[in-house]
């Protein structure tokens, strides 16, 4: 069997840990991102805007499989521009769809979206099944887009994986965003910045490590299309306060933070169920928690 031709849309922090994960199979890679070539890995590098449908097009023409991991907002960001957060999600994301329909239908898209679909639920750990209620617009845009996916699959074959990522963390995570809690802490700790977080004693996340998101990633795109939603989670609930408390023992340092109630973007229990991508592809996370900060920490 030849080696699948590899695409992906964005170098951000999923993407060079996936990037790194799919060139240690050799595989034919070649990534689209608005920036210049900042890896030394063997890919095809094209620096344009995925918003463009000419440059889509070609793109796309010879793949197998398509990554998409480019988003221009995050939860508590996305509420700045109505307006702007369609047109660079929404409004590209269909533009791709349509020229996947037309040029290249047998391709297999594997789209990256977010446990904040699910927003606030009653019943945990969270699984597939579980009505998504967003609460913020970032949460809404991934949800419109796996349904665009979805109504796809159904009307067109197109085949699809929508990647529910809960909260991943790790090596080349940005801490100059509004998101990756324990990118910030790291961060203000070697700066000696006060940090501000939100929802210290009433909020819980699903802490996921880079390489095992990465790694999801890379196996899917040597199974069979599966077609439908999936969990990439760690399946452990944390909650902030206790984190906190970890990272200050490992660190023998107090974290200095301005702790704030959770937003109205903010959900307050996150833990996602991930048995049923175990079942179909075979994956499992290899990092814990506490392993993973040691290692993160260093």
């Amino acid at each position: 069997m030849n080696s699948p031709r590899i695409g992906i849309i964005g170098f951000g922090f999923i993407g060079k840990a996936v990037t790194r994960e799919l060139v240690l199979k050799n595989h034919n890679i070649k990534i689209l991102d608005r920036n210049t070539k900042t890896t030394k890995l063997p890919v095809n590098w094209i620096q344009a805007d995925y918003r463009d449908k000419n440059v889509m097009s070609e793109f796309l023409s010879d793949l197998d499989i398509l990554i998409h991991l480019a988003s221009s907002t995050v939860p508590a960001s996305s509420i700045i521009s109505v307006e702007n957060d369609i047109r660079e999600n929404i409004t590209s994301m269909i533009q791709i769809l349509d020229l996947i329909i037309q040029k290249n239908p047998y391709l297999y898209i594997i789209f990256a979206s977010s446990s904040s679909i699910y927003g606030n639920q009653i019943n945990f750990p969270i699984t597939e099944l579980n009505l998504p209620k967003p609460i913020s617009l970032y949460g809404l845009n991934k949800l419109t887009i796996e349904n665009f996916l979805r109504v796809c699959h159904i009307q067109y074959k197109l085949n699809y994986a929508s990647c529910r990522i809960s909260n991943p963390y790790g090596p080349g995570q940005k801490v100059n965003t509004m998101q990756g809690l324990l990118s910030i802490i790291k961060n203000g700790m070697h700066s000696n910045k006060k940090l501000t977080i939100y929802g210290q004693n009433e909020c819980t996340r699903d802490f996921i490590h880079i390489k095992d998101v990465a790694k999801a990633i890379s196996i899917l795109c040597d199974r069979n299309p599966i077609n439908c939603e999936v969990n990439i989670s760690s399946g452990n609930e944390v909650k902030i306060i206790d984190l906190i408390k970890y990272i200050e023992k490992l660190s023998c340092r107090k974290i200095n933070a301005n702790f704030k109630p959770l937003r109205s973007t903010d959900i307050s229990r996150s833990v996602l169920d991930n048995n049923l991508i175990k079942s179909l592809i075979g994956w499992q996370p290899k990092l814990n928690l506490e392993n993973g900060i040691k290692e993160y920490f260093k």
